[in-house]
């Protein structure tokens, strides 16, 4: 039974950094985007001074809109 238990406990913290990352992986992939499709040099500043939300604040957004 605590076999079953460590388990479950360890999938479930593999799937969360595998989340966690796999947002990190896309905020980077949608900042070089930007920076691509810069023009002038504000923007390209823009794109590189401006910071997404944190995984953890996404997280809580995601989670009140399925609550409701």
């Amino acid at each position: 039974m605590k076999i079953f238990l460590v388990i479950g406990i360890a999938g479930i913290t593999i799937i969360g950094c595998s989340n966690k990352s796999l947002y990190q992986t896309g905020q980077s992939i949608q900042q070089s985007k930007c920076v691509a499709q810069a023009v002038t040099s504000e923007q390209h500043n823009k794109c590189l001074t401006d910071k997404p939300e944190t995984f953890e604040e996404y997280q809580r957004k995601r989670e009140s809109v399925i609550a409701k």
